[in-house]
């Protein structure tokens, strides 16, 4: 966990699973996903367009993925909802 700096939570699980039409649905949900975060742990279930898993596969398994960016609500009793995932194979420490 780079940042925010001194997090509670030094270490980070993400769960990606795939789902179908996502890409096809109209209507914005209120998340993808959900983050609960808990001894030393932050952990994340996160749902991505079925058509975009096999990319997303071969990006985690090649190593060169650097920095993984959730959007959601704060943290609330330890839980919160994820509204956006973004992955990125570069990190500049000045654009964060």
């Amino acid at each position: 966990m780079l940042l925010p700096e001194g997090f509670k939570y030094p270490r980070a699980a993400i769960t990606l699973s795939s789902r179908d039409k996502m890409l096809e649905e109209t209507d914005h949900p209120k998340s993808v996903g959900w983050i609960e975060v808990g001894n030393g742990l932050l952990q994340a279930y996160v749902s991505v367009p079925a058509e975009s898993m096999g990319e997303l596969t071969m990006l985690a398994a090649s190593d060169r993925l650097k920095i993984v960016h959730l959007k959601g609500t704060p943290l609330r009793y330890r839980r919160g909802r994820v509204h956006s995932i973004s992955l990125n194979t570069e990190f500049d420490p000045d654009e964060w």
